[in-house]
This record gives structure tokens, sequence and C-alpha cells, in this order.
């Protein structure tokens, strides 16, 4: 069996290869605890917004340990609110209330 696919300046023929399923068994490997904003508080967009604002300014952050290391994110909080661009100002401010870093 093969499938078509166009492309601009012809077509490919793909062979398509029968496939056979077999019993698959999954077993629950424990994880880590991701780290996860806690539901109802800051939004990943938020984090994501505050980390390319900063980047517009060459300041580079690590978004993992913004959300485990409460201190780094309120030196990282600090510094951004201490920038005069209100868009940096407003999403830092509401990222520190998310965060419940006071």
């Amino acid at each position: 069996m093969f499938v078509e696919r166009a492309l601009q300046k012809g077509v490919i023929r793909t062979a398509i290869l029968p496939l056979t399923v077999g019993k698959v068994v999954r077993t629950m490997q424990p994880r880590d605890p991701a780290p996860v904003i806690p539901p109802g508080t800051a939004c990943l967009v938020e984090v994501i917004e505050l980390k390319w604002l900063l980047a517009g300014r060459g300041i580079h952050i690590h978004v993992e340990r913004l959300l485990d290391d409460p201190e780094y994110a309120r030196q990282i909080l600090d510094r951004a609110a201490a920038i005069p661009e209100s868009a940096l100002r407003e999403t830092a401010a509401r990222l520190r209330t998310g965060l419940k870093l006071g």
C-alpha cells in the first residue's frame, strides 16, 4: 500500500507497512514533583511574558528556578519592578501576587 503526498514539484510515494500491536503493559513510575504553579495563582503565560520582557532588556531568567526558588523569584521580580517600563512592572506585580511572594 502506498500513500501519495503532493509537494510543490511532484508527488512522493511512501510505503505504509502493516503494524501489529501486541499486549502493552504499563507500570506507573514515581515522578519527581513538577515545578507547577498552584491552581488559581500565577499563570504560566505571565511567567513567559516576564521572561520575554526581561530578555528584551538583556536579562535572562531560568523559568523552572523562578517557580521553585522563592528567593530567586524575589530577586528577579525586584529587578523587574525597578525597570521603568510599565508592562514589565505590571507583569512582575501580577506574578509576585500569584506566587504569593508579598
